[in-house]
This record gives C-alpha cells, structure tokens and sequence, in this order.
C-alpha cells in the first residue's frame, strides 16, 4: 500500500468517525482477547442505556448478554 493511501485512509475514519455523534450512530469494537466490547453514547441509546449506567464504555460479552440480549439468542453465546 502506497503511504500516501494509508493517509488518506487514516483521514477518512477519523471523518467517519467524527460523523457518528453528529448522526446519531453507534459504533463499537469488540476486544476478543477480554471478550469485552467498546461502545459509544450511540449504541447505549440504541440499548435503551447509558454508559454511566452500564457503568462505563466497556462491558464484558457476559454483562452485555445478560443487560441487553434476549433469552434465546443468550442460548446462542
């Protein structure tokens, strides 16, 4: 990959990334080693939550499933 396009690359997600508030939406990362994920106030709205309390911008895959996931797709985990 040419520098210059990792560049522009790098830019682009900060762009998208300054977007999401602006537009409403949420973005997260999921940390498979902590089995934990990151997410932002958008995906705590789209929860019906906020991270203050969830206690925070980081929750394990086993809060998230019992907070937000029903019953039948828990069995899925």
């Amino acid at each position: 990959m040419h520098p210059k396009d990792r560049s522009d690359s790098a830019e682009g997600r900060l762009q998208a990334c300054d977007a999401f508030p602006s537009a409403g939406l949420g973005r997260w990362e999921f940390d498979p080693t902590a089995r934990a994920f990151s997410f932002n106030d958008g995906i705590y709205r789209l929860f019906g939550l906020s991270a203050e309390a969830a206690g925070g911008y980081r929750m394990g895959l086993d809060r998230l499933a019992s907070t937000v996931l029903a019953p039948e797709t828990r069995a899925l985990l």
